[in-house]
């Protein structure tokens, strides 16, 4: 079984996963970090690739001439660049998303959700 943890109580719940039908009865816990370090290793060992742990996007604008990206760098410098592509892998309240004005097609949900989450 798997136990969690409620906010605002103290029951302490046991799931048993291993009566789910299907072929995967069960959870599995991969870390972010772990997943990240993975992605990073392969980043760099595929594409000589890597990534630029914070910084943020300022401004994207693409033109007939190409992509222009603003970034604010990890020391508080500012840096624009002018890439051949850009990927959007930054989650609901996408930032590439924003500058792209492109809307969010998706849903709140307002209801309970079990939520599992590192904590680091």
């Amino acid at each position: 079984g798997f136990t969690f943890n409620f906010e605002n109580t103290d029951a302490k719940p046991i799931l048993d996963f291993s009566t789910l039908p299907g072929r995967f009865p069960f959870i599995m816990i991969y870390n972010q970090n772990e997943t990240e370090r993975v992605l990073r290793q392969h980043l760099d060992a595929t594409f000589n690739f890597r990534p630029e742990w914070g910084t943020q996007l300022l401004t994207l604008k693409q033109g007939e001439s190409g992509i222009e990206v603003g970034l604010r760098l990890a020391d508080g410098s500012k840096e624009t660049i002018r890439p051949r592509w850009v990927i959007g892998a930054d989650g609901v309240r996408s930032r590439v998303r924003e500058c792209m004005g492109i809307a969010y097609d998706g849903e709140d949900y307002e209801e309970n959700v079990l939520q599992m989450m590192d904590v680091g």
